[in-house]
This record gives structure tokens, sequence and C-alpha cells, in this order.
């Protein structure tokens, strides 16, 4: 472009955004006008060597379930309770966990349940206190909640959408099998849209 004279050489905009990983807070608020008059766009990302383009990128979606077991004795009366983590913990082994064949990929980031739950607050967490809340969760009870959180990404929304709906019907496939119920949890809001692959591309 520096060889064109000055009249006709093109306008080059830079946006600098953050916090793509936690959803659309970045470059999902560009200004939509703006992108209407852009030509060609190019996104400087990525640990890649120099000179490599990438024409398209993962979408992803987070997304949480929360299993409601039946709380027990564990000594006294252990059959009349249905484990929370347990099920939970069936559900996670049943889930197709890593590289999906469109080249996607899911993942369950944290677990936690029983009594843990009530203890694990604001303030002792910022304080390393994880481990003394651990310490000293109840071991007499059977758990009757547990909470799950992950991600699915994607190169299309039809791909992300399958494997959400996939992992939807094992959660409950196996909350039935042993009497739990469970509460989906997404907010589509934060959900980073997949970039395709355009035929037409000019970026080689």
């Amino acid at each position: 472009a520096a060889a064109l004279p000055e009249t006709e050489r093109p306008t080059v905009h830079a946006a600098f955004t953050c916090c793509e990983e936690s959803g659309r807070m970045g470059a999902g608020l560009l200004s939509a006008d703006l992108l209407q008059r852009v030509d060609c766009a190019f996104s400087v990302d990525g640990a890649k060597p120099i000179g490599t383009v990438i024409t398209r990128a993962l979408g992803q979606t987070s997304f949480a379930f929360v299993i409601h077991g039946r709380a027990a004795h564990a000594a006294a009366n252990p059959e009349a309770g249905i484990n929370a983590i347990a099920v939970a913990s069936e559900v996670v082994a049943a889930l197709p966990l890593g590289r999906q064949p469109g080249g996607g990929s899911v993942n369950v980031a944290a677990i936690v349940g029983g009594s843990v739950i009530e203890r694990l607050t604001a303030e002792n967490l910022a304080t390393g206190g994880a481990e003394a809340a651990l310490s000293s969760a109840l071991t007499n009870s059977i758990p009757d909640r547990a909470l799950v959180r992950g991600e699915v990404r994607g190169y299309s929304t039809e791909e992300i959408e399958d494997t959400v709906d996939a992992i939807t019907a094992t959660i409950a496939r196996v909350c039935d099998a042993h009497g739990a119920r469970h509460e989906w949890i997404r907010d589509r809001s934060r959900m980073v849209p997949p970039f395709p692959h355009a035929a037409d591309s000019r970026a080689r």
C-alpha cells in the first residue's frame, strides 16, 4: 500500500479487544456500522509462526449443570440416599470429552459437591481456604447436590448445538437411571460464535 499514491491508499482501522475467552465481551462489541464498511479484516492473534493466516476459528459455549440426589445418613441408612456426586461422576464419565469428530472439543473443568459447597465461601477461597473447606466437610451424609461446569467448542453453530444436545441427553439418561434430578444452566449471551472458513476468502 505504501507504493500507491496517498489518495489511493486503503483506510486501515485497528481494534484492540480483550476478554474474548469469557464470551462476547471484546470483538463482539465492535460497531456494527464499522463492520459493514470493512472489505477485508485480519485478526492478529495466536502463537503461530510469522506469515500464518488463520481462516477459521472455533466457537465456544460454556455450560453448567446441577445434580440433585437425596440426602441420607451414610452409616445409618445409606440405602435411602441418592449420591449426587456419584451420579455427576457417571455423567462426566459418559460424556465425549476431548477432541470431537468435527474438530471441536468438550471439556469438564470443575466439579464440586456435597457439604463442601456450603463451606466454599468467597472469603475462604480468597485466603486459600479451599483445602480447609474440604477437610471440614461432613463425611457421614450422602450428598444431595453436585455442581459441574464445562464448555463445548466447534467450527459451526450446528456442531456446537448437536454436541450440547448429546450432553443434555446423557445427563437426563443417567439421572433417570438413578432417580436423581438435574438443572441445566447455559448463558447463550456469553457464547462466542464460530468464525467459519469462507470459500471465497482472499486470505492465502
